[in-house]
């Protein structure tokens, strides 16, 4: 059975990836990094494992035909020679650039954050750096769950994608300028994943300093996040954020196991006020 593929990964667009790769003077296309975060998500979705740890000869021979096939990789032990555009193709994977913010942007109530044009204010903070200011919280709390332990890949996920939902019910904010997309497992931001797959979630320290230097009160916010759910069984979490009503539920009735669907923000503010009027 084929997969469906975003409709970034058509053929015309694959054949100008490859033949950008393959031309070091040429321009990189405007939509080449939107290509390959959606390229290692499909990859990831067929075959269990990220691009980067497939062996080189098998990308060489990669083709949109080879992903929707389902067929088994041509497995080989002939070490594979060197390949600058392979290596490329990695690095570009795992080293996305951070997007162009503006980092001096606060949610502070003395300043009002620029809308977009469903009326959500944009914090515009660097999901990559969030990431890291999370995984730094999470090993500091003075918690028997979570003392010196690292988070997993797919709590890092969870909570950040609850920071993200959380602020938006209450706000109107949106925290990062990445938006959450729907994969088999749940709401996953591909920036995030792309980067940490390769090097493991690294804590960041710095990350977690500046961002509560430029803003004090979103700092206090991500820390209750982090201390609310920090306790709540993983299971648990997991289910209610792929339940049917959830936003990632509604998301897959609509588009019907078409990974990789972004997540509809409002859909996402509606559900997580209802959350937050049940707790009280």
């Amino acid at each position: 059975m084929k997969t469906t593929l975003p409709e970034i990964l058509s053929t015309q667009n694959f054949e100008a990836i490859r033949n950008w790769l393959e031309d070091p003077e040429a321009a990189a296309p405007e939509f080449a990094q939107s290509f390959m975060t959606q390229l290692d998500s499909v990859y990831m979705e067929r075959t269990g494992k990220p691009i980067r740890k497939t062996p080189a000869g098998v990308i060489r021979r990669m083709s949109l035909d080879f992903l929707l096939s389902g067929k088994e990789e041509n497995k080989t032990t002939e070490p594979e020679p060197k390949n600058e555009t392979v290596e490329k193709i990695l690095d570009m994977i795992a080293d996305t650039p951070k997007m162009n913010v503006t980092d001096e942007k606060t949610i502070g109530d003395d300043l009002l954050p620029l809308t977009d044009e469903n009326g959500f204010k944009e914090a515009g903070l660097d999901s990559v750096r969030l990431a890291g200011a999370v995984a730094w919280h999470w090993q500091q709390l003075e918690n028997k769950y979570t003392l010196g332990k690292p988070i997993s890949g797919s709590l890092l996920q969870t909570t950040v994608y609850i920071i993200y939902g959380t602020l938006l019910a209450e706000r109107g904010t949106r925290i990062t300028t990445e938006h959450p997309q729907m994969w088999r497992f749940g709401p996953v931001f591909p920036r995030i994943y792309t980067r940490f797959s390769k090097r493991g979630i690294v804590p960041s320290e710095k990350e977690a300093a500046e961002i509560k230097e430029s803003d004090p009160v979103l700092d206090e916010f991500i820390r209750r996040i982090i201390r609310i759910n920090a306790s709540k069984k993983r299971n648990e979490l997991s289910e209610r954020h792929t339940s049917k009503s959830s936003p990632w539920g509604v998301c897959n009735k609509m588009h019907p196991e078409q990974w990789s669907t972004q997540l509809d923000d409002k859909e996402i503010q509606r559900w997580f006020r209802k959350e937050i009027d049940n707790s009280k």
